[in-house]
């Protein structure tokens, strides 16, 4: 037969077996008999070699336990007989992490059973440690926090470990999460009491010490089962002791001293600041009026320029036509003897009546011969706009100092 549907059939009877006799275990637990079962699946998928026998021998549901990644999974049939109470933490002051749970009669559960409190958690989808509530998939055990969990079942997405679609319905409070959450706070404000000197549980004047709490008591937790078999001295017969609360009490005054002196210096600073920013809000503020106002007087200035320049343009342009015109009309004059008082007419006419007086001191029988000489090369049509010349009066001064050069 082939290997893979040993594989699916050995996966298919297991489920069954367990899906018959569910054993009541935290969402941890569930997490990882899925993952089990999970890298069943993922292995239907893999090629099959002849190296895939040893394999297979090695992950067997014949045996009572089994190692995945160095953590040993009861099998679900053995794990039936397990019946857990009501998971109950036993944290230690030195670290949070060491959480084991207890179940009915004397047996104790071995090493491989142990949970560690930093997988609980932490969410296995964005690795975070600070949510305050946790959710658990019921398809596949998955420990997420609150925000992940939303963003799948509003997506109407899939699990990230079972692939299975999941709604707000599908997912289980993780109630270990709340109850380790509980205990921090205790805990913290345990350390806390303990540099002032009073019991963390009835918050009163600690006048016992249990040296192995290593906490300050009271009368009343001398009785308490927690301290039962523990060694309790009092403090005015330990020196050290007294020497310690000393020690604490004067570390304490001083880290408050320390505290209120570094208020009282971000507080300055923190005003030296706001006025630091409004000088530097107010010069910005000026300074960019300031160019503003440059700016456009800069601009109103070139624009005027351009302005006149195009005036003087179009006016040079015109008197430029007019004078072409007089050119053309005397180039075809010249072409032919002609009679002075004929070319006084038509410079008069063109120029203005009196524009020419040297004009009419010629004589009426004399002849000019204007083939010879080349009135565009006598006048220079050029307009100088800075000195502000009117382009008419250096045309007819121009004209008439030629016609008084070639008579």
């Amino acid at each position: 037969m082939n290997k893979r549907l040993i594989r699916k059939q050995k996966i298919e009877e297991a489920m069954k077996k367990y899906k018959k006799k569910r054993p009541k275990m935290n969402g941890e637990r569930v997490r990882n008999i899925s993952t089990l079962f999970d890298r069943h699946y993922t292995r239907l998928d893999e090629p099959i070699s002849p190296s895939s026998n040893s394999r297979e021998q090695n992950f067997s549901f014949g045996s009572n336990e089994v190692d995945l990644n160095g953590r040993k999974l009861t099998h679900p049939k053995t794990l039936n007989k397990k019946l857990f109470k009501k998971p109950t933490l036993s944290v230690s002051p030195d670290s949070l992490l060491d959480i084991s749970f207890q179940k009915m009669g004397q047996d104790e559960l071995s090493d491989g059973d142990e949970i560690q409190g930093s997988e609980i958690l932490t969410c296995n989808i964005c690795c975070s440690n600070k949510s305050e509530e946790f959710m658990i998939c019921r398809f596949c055990g998955n420990n997420a926090c609150n925000s992940c969990w939303d963003s799948v079942t509003k997506k109407k997405s899939k699990c990230f470990y079972c692939l299975q679609k999941i709604t707000h319905q599908d997912l289980i409070r993780n109630l270990m999460v709340e109850q380790i959450r509980q205990k921090e706070k205790i805990i913290d404000s345990r350390y806390k009491n303990q540099l002032v000197k009073k019991c963390f549980v009835h918050k009163r004047a600690g006048k016992l010490f249990c040296e192995n709490c290593c906490c300050f008591i009271c009368t009343e937790c001398v009785t308490d089962p927690i301290h039962s078999g523990h060694k309790i001295c009092d403090i005015n017969d330990r020196p050290d002791i007294k020497e310690m609360i000393q020690e604490s009490n004067q570390f304490v005054e001083e880290l408050q001293k320390g505290c209120n002196q570094l208020e009282q210096s971000i507080k300055s600073h923190s005003e030296l600041v706001d006025i630091s920013i409004k000088g530097l809000t107010i010069y910005i503020s000026n300074l960019k009026n300031t160019i503003l106002k440059k700016i456009e007087e800069d601009t109103r200035f070139l624009k005027e320029k351009v302005d006149l320049e195009i005036y003087i343009n179009n006016e040079a342009k015109k008197e430029l036509g007019q004078f072409q015109k007089i050119v053309n009309n005397v180039t075809k004059l010249s072409s032919n003897t002609i009679n002075p008082q004929i070319l006084r007419e038509e410079l008069d006419r063109h120029l203005g009546g009196n524009e020419a007086p040297n004009i009419k001191n010629l004589t009426a029988n004399s002849k000019l011969d204007f083939s010879k000489v080349s009135i565009e090369e006598k006048f220079n049509l050029g307009c100088d706009s800075t000195k502000q010349t009117k382009f008419s009066e250096f045309i007819k001064k121009t004209l008439k100092d030629g016609i008084n050069q070639m008579f």
